[in-house]
């Protein structure tokens, strides 16, 4: 999948413009919170058919690492 399309799912749940998510920023800047993450979580496995844990998800610190764990 496209930086740009994970980009965009990760901006509706973040509610925030997608070109704030460059890859270098923190996600701890944004409202990257236990809510964001199940969210996500849902966003990733019904959007893009990617599993990806709370733990992991967790673990991430900045957008980068989104679009990293999301483009395997």
């Amino acid at each position: 999948m496209k930086t740009d399309e994970i980009q965009e799912a990760l901006s509706e749940v973040l509610d925030c413009a997608p070109e704030e998510l460059r890859p270098e920023a923190r996600l701890d800047a944004f409202a990257w919170d236990s809510m964001a993450r199940v969210t996500f979580i849902a966003v990733a496995r019904t959007r893009f058919g990617v599993k990806v844990s709370g733990a992991e998800l967790a673990a991430f610190r900045t957008v980068g690492d989104v679009f990293a764990a999301l483009g395997r």
